[in-house]
């Protein structure tokens, strides 16, 4: 079975971040992705590994501050409840 894969679009309602900071951190490797053409797919263990406590950027790449709170205020969604399961944000993008 195929590993699910998402647009940016997809992945930035996932992870509440606006489109411009997720293709930011697409090009500098804070997230792993690849381009196909002009639009990039990023691998749904990538979005939740970004989530975790332990998560270590790509090629240890420097995050600005603006970068940095937005993956501490996702982390904080997640251990607080304030986000859906993946699956269920997934389900409800695919029916707009």
């Amino acid at each position: 079975m195929m590993e699910e894969v998402y647009t940016t679009l997809e992945a930035s309602k996932i992870l509440k971040v606006d489109r411009g900071t997720l293709s930011r951190w697409l090009h500098r490797g804070v997230i792993p992705g690849v381009k196909l053409g002009r639009t990039w797919r990023i691998r749904g263990r990538d979005i939740e590994n970004l989530l975790t406590p332990d998560f270590t950027p790509l090629d240890r790449v420097t995050l600005d501050n603006e970068d940095i709170e937005a993956i501490e205020e996702a982390k904080r969604d997640v251990r607080e409840g304030r986000t859906k399961p993946l699956k269920q944000v997934m389900r409800e993008t695919e029916c707009k």
